[in-house]
C-alpha cells in the first residue's frame, strides 16, 4: 500500500508540473489580464488530485 501511495504522489506531482505549464504557456498567448497565481494555484490543485487520484485508484486492488 505504501509504494502505491508514493507512486500516486509522483503521478499528481508530474500531472501538476504539466498542468501548470500549459496553463502557463496559454496565458502567455492570450495576454488576457488574468490573476495567473490564483489560476496556477487552481490548476495546480486540481491537476494534482486529478493525477494522484487515477493512479491511485489504477494500484487498488478489488479482488482481496
Amino acid at each position: 500500500m505504501e509504494e502505491e501511495l508514493k507512486e500516486s504522489v509522483v503521478s499528481g506531482l508530474i500531472s501538476v508540473v504539466i498542468g501548470v505549464g500549459i496553463t502557463y504557456g496559454v496565458w502567455q498567448v492570450t495576454t488576457t489580464p488574468w490573476d495567473i497565481v490564483g489560476v496556477l494555484v487552481a490548476v495546480s490543485l486540481s491537476s494534482f488530485f486529478s493525477g494522484f487520484g487515477s493512479r491511485f485508484g489504477a494500484g487498488i486492488d478489488t479482488e482481496g
